[in-house]
């Protein structure tokens, strides 16, 4: 394997990629200069940087759901910090109050329930949609060969039989003939 390809797949599958390292490069002189925030904000946010580590996915949507949960609860926090008290006492105080963790731990929770029980919700929503649909159009076919007869529904009328499934053998080949006799 060439050392081009070799490092693009070691890009792709576990090294920290350049978004990261902007993200360090850019938060740390910030974090030098509010020390109080950037302590509450590294606290509160520690879910999110674990969502990031363990999220193999591209693009990287665990971190991105339970970061934005997250944010909500350390932020009531992060506003008391700097109306009241910016300092590190500040910070500390809010580090060791257990109603904070529990605040900003159960909105990153929230944010992993999200992440983790809308997909399938949405898809069983989809399945019965596609269900539904399937059944209207199968009621309107019986009353139209009831109306206009079986003559209107062509030869191969019954498209689906009771259970959803295709009828057996091919639907395109000759009258009385099925895929394995075409072959």
């Amino acid at each position: 394997m060439s050392r081009k390809k070799y490092s693009s797949v070691r890009r792709q599958t576990g090294s920290v990629g350049r978004g990261f390292w902007t993200f360090v490069m850019l938060a740390g002189p910030v974090a030098l200069i509010f020390h109080a925030t950037a302590i509450v904000l590294l606290v509160g946010m520690l879910p999110t940087i674990v969502a990031y580590f363990m999220d193999r996915q591209q693009p990287k949507l665990a971190p991105i759901t339970v970061g934005a949960i997250n944010i909500c609860g350390v932020l009531p926090f992060l506003i008391a910090l700097w109306s009241k008290n910016h300092s590190i006492v500040g910070a500390m105080k809010i580090i060791g109050d257990p109603v904070a963790w529990l605040v900003m731990y159960a909105a990153a929770g929230a944010g992993w329930g999200i992440y983790y029980g809308v997909p399938p919700a949405v898809a069983n929503v989809q399945i019965l949609r596609a269900e539904m649909r399937r059944d209207a159009l199968r009621k309107e076919h019986v009353e139209l060969v009831a109306e206009w007869g079986p003559d209107v529904a062509g030869e191969d009328h019954d498209i689906m039989d009771f259970a959803g499934a295709p009828p057996s053998g091919d639907m395109h080949a000759p009258a009385g003939e099925t895929l394995e006799e075409n072959v």
